[in-house]
């Protein structure tokens, strides 16, 4: 699916693979499915890649992780500092494998939209998801900083040679981060359905558009209720897993990112 939006908003080819290991951490990750990408990009240079001017070349990896690394930690004793730090030595041997251009794509897991959990076990399962994406979202931030640092340096100060610290350098890739989406109406609606109205009814209230209640303990259990309603559309019946309509909204936001980024890059 993000493939099948990159094409369709770049106007490109695109060729996609798909690796996975089921349950494991970002440590897993690294030592598993590495030297399978390196195999695979081995082949695509050897291979057909080279006849279609593809030449092997990978522009980016999405890296779906984090739900077992939070889930463990308590038992192995692994902060989420030891988390960040898992990520950036996977995202160093990526791109040592793709090059620094090669984009690592970190997106946040939509915890949030899960119904399975009660109170007060699913406001502490939400607040370990947010500190774990938090992570991601600081490597990327740091993995930016790296790079603006570096090209300061080598235009600004015109520095044939920079001076480039070992930290500094782990982070020269380009590493980015994808929020969950902001779920809205528009979002939720089936594609290709006929809209009824343009006018959202007063009613009932679209899912971008707030409950007209008084606020009142009995307003914020609408508030509640609404945001369950929304939540129980995007996914399915263990309410842990995303259904049919989850997986494309959370593909489609991914794969608008990366077309904007790339299309600048281009």
């Amino acid at each position: 699916r993000v493939a099948r939006v990159m094409a369709d908003s770049l106007d490109v080819d695109i060729q996609w693979t798909a690796f996975g290991k089921v349950g494991c951490d970002v440590v897993t990750l690294r030592k598993t499915l590495v030297p399978k990408i390196r195999d695979f990009t081995a082949k695509q240079q050897s291979g057909g890649a080279e006849a279609s001017g593809a030449k092997g070349k990978v522009d980016a990896v999405v890296v779906m992780c984090g739900l077992n690394d939070w889930k463990v930690a308590l038992l192995r004793g692994k902060t989420p500092s030891d988390f960040k730090h898992d990520l950036e030595e996977l995202a160093k041997a990526l791109h040592e494998e793709l090059g620094d251009e090669c984009r690592i794509v970190l997106p946040a897991l939509p915890v949030h939209w899960t119904t399975a959990f009660p109170q007060p076990m699913r406001a502490f399962v939400l607040s370990l998801c947010d500190v774990w994406d938090g992570q991601k979202q600081l490597l990327a931030a740091q993995s930016e900083e790296a790079r603006r640092h570096h090209c300061h340096h080598h235009h600004a100060e015109k520095v044939t040679n920079p001076v480039v610290d070992g930290a500094t350098k782990s982070l020269m890739g380009i590493i980015d981060f994808v929020n969950v989406p902001t779920i809205t109406s528009e979002l939720l609606r089936p594609r290709h359905a006929p809209t009824t109205s343009s006018t959202p009814s007063a009613a009932t209230p679209t899912c971008d558009q707030e409950p007209k209640t008084p606020a009142t303990p009995s307003g914020e259990a609408s508030k509640s209720e609404e945001s369950h309603s929304i939540s129980e559309r995007l996914m399915s019946s263990d309410g842990v897993h995303p259904n049919e309509t989850g997986y494309r909204v959370w593909a489609d936001h991914i794969g608008a990112h990366l077309s904007m980024a790339l299309s600048v890059v281009d």
